[in-house]
């Protein structure tokens, strides 16, 4: 079903009836303009027409617009599909094979910044290779070759897991992956090394999500631009997260139910059981920050020590940075629990819990309740979705988040004893849903819970 419904989208989109005549004398454009293409959607994964045309006419004489882009490269794409077009873009030819990630990425780019080289580096970018390779690559891939020897298939293997970090997924799942591709580690210090280097390569690669910057030049820029959001104990609640402004009794709830704050979430927040209570949050933040400071430790990530009296000194992106580093790394959270490091016993179940039970995923957030908002799990599989009951931490997700419902977002949820939190970070993406949409959430919202139940502790074995 997804092949066709991308092949209809792919025809869709790229009509043979749109191919016409090449207008006299531009048929040379028709090379250099494909060079770019394939450049930009290997950096990018997708770019407007118009702003291709930009990028290409200040790098060159000769001057195009995204009309004549999209008339010239038409035959290229029906003929090979090196990219696609996709309404006003180009995308890369990996999004053929699944257009759900379109409106992701291209929510993870808004507001980004993009990253423009000079021409002869642009266009180095003309295969894959080109938007992934840096010398911590070739680290990474002599490792691998050391490890498991030099083969077609281990050059595969590293060219496949360079591409996966390209297009802007994380390597959590690398381990699993490694093991189905017969890169089986039996010595755990070689295991290690490998995702050492291998998060090393991915905080140094051009990635999609980034338009082409690394997730450390990002960083910088971000720390430049919101040099003071900080997370600080002197917040009221003293639980050393920021914590959102307070909304007006008489203004629309930002739930969308168009009824008055007043009279609908604030009840919840008034109550204050969507969230934790004040001790379970300071446990969380005093926990959550020790591993902070512990994977910061152990990487080299920032210079600045992670800990609550100090968190005024950390920026937000460097703290984002570090829990990225977690769940990328996750195996550090049971190194943590198992090595003591002053850690009560509690304190060490409570990590080993996050290390077995942690559920990075994108949701739609469909409900809230008066003691939990609930997230659906986005799967491929229609049956595969399941409905979690999740409460906030200092504040409830409502007031957290302050969007109408439903939205979508991408989290780490987390037990905590016999309930289901976050780990600190909502990333919403930047789409508005219509009504259609909104039913059929509710339907797969039904659905779910009357096949799995609404799942409150994501300990528990879940029934089919």
């Amino acid at each position: 079903m997804a092949n066709f419904l991308n092949d209809i989208i792919f025809k869709t989109n790229n009509p043979e009836s749109d191919v016409a005549r090449c207008p006299n004398g531009r048929a040379k454009m028709r090379k250099p303009l494909d060079a770019y293409a394939k450049a930009a959607t290997n950096l990018y994964g997708i770019i407007d027409r118009d702003e291709l045309a930009e990028i290409f006419n200040s790098q060159n004489e000769e001057q195009t617009t995204g009309k004549e882009i999209y008339t010239l490269l038409l035959p290229n794409v029906l003929k090979s599909r090196p990219y696609a077009f996709y309404e006003d873009y180009i995308v890369h030819k990996y999004i053929l094979d699944d257009f759900g990630i379109l409106f992701a990425l291209l929510a993870e780019q808004a507001d980004k910044p993009r990253f423009i080289p000079p021409k002869d580096e642009f266009l180095g970018f003309n295969h894959m290779g080109g938007a992934g390779e840096n010398r911590h690559w070739l680290r990474f891939r002599m490792f691998v070759w050391d490890i498991f020897g030099y083969s077609p298939k281990t050059v595969r293997i590293c060219d496949d897991i360079r591409d996966y970090v390209v297009c802007g997924n994380g390597i959590q799942e690398f381990e699993p992956i490694a093991n189905t591709c017969g890169l089986a580690f039996t010595d755990r210090g070689h295991l290690h090394k490998f995702f050492d280097l291998l998060l090393l390569a991915k905080n140094n690669t051009r990635i999609w999500p980034n338009n082409g910057y690394t997730p450390l030049e990002m960083h910088d820029l971000l720390k430049k631009k919101y040099p003071m959001r900080t997370a600080s104990l002197a917040q009221p609640d003293g639980s050393g997260i920021y914590v959102p402004k307070k909304l007006s009794a008489d203004q629309l709830c930002p739930c969308g139910s168009r009824k008055k704050y007043k009279m609908c979430c604030a009840l919840t927040e008034k109550r204050g059981t969507a969230q934790l209570s004040q001790e379970g949050r300071e446990m969380f933040y005093r926990l959550w920050y020790k591993l902070l400071d512990y994977v910061n430790t152990r990487l080299g990530i920032s210079s600045r020590a992670v800990q609550i009296p100090l968190l005024r000194l950390n920026d937000d992106a460097s703290l984002r940075l570090i829990r990225d580093a977690v769940w990328e790394r996750a195996g550090l959270i049971a190194e943590f629990a198992d090595n003591g490091h002053g850690l009560s016993d509690d304190e060490a179940d409570m990590l080993r819990s996050w290390h077995k039970y942690h559920l990075r995923r994108r949701f739609a957030v469909v409900k809230y309740k008066p003691e939990y908002a609930i997230f659906l799990s986005m799967e491929k599989n229609p049956d595969e979705i399941k409905p979690y009951a999740v409460k906030g931490i200092t504040t409830s997700i409502c007031n957290a988040m302050q969007r109408p419902l439903p939205f979508m977002l991408e989290t780490v949820l987390l037990p905590f004893g016999n309930t289901i939190v976050y780990d600190t970070i909502l990333e919403a993406f930047s789409v508005d849903f219509g009504e259609g949409i909104m039913e059929m959430f509710d339907d797969e919202y039904t659905k779910a819970k009357d096949r799995y139940g609404l799942i409150t502790d994501l300990r528990e074995p879940l029934l089919p």
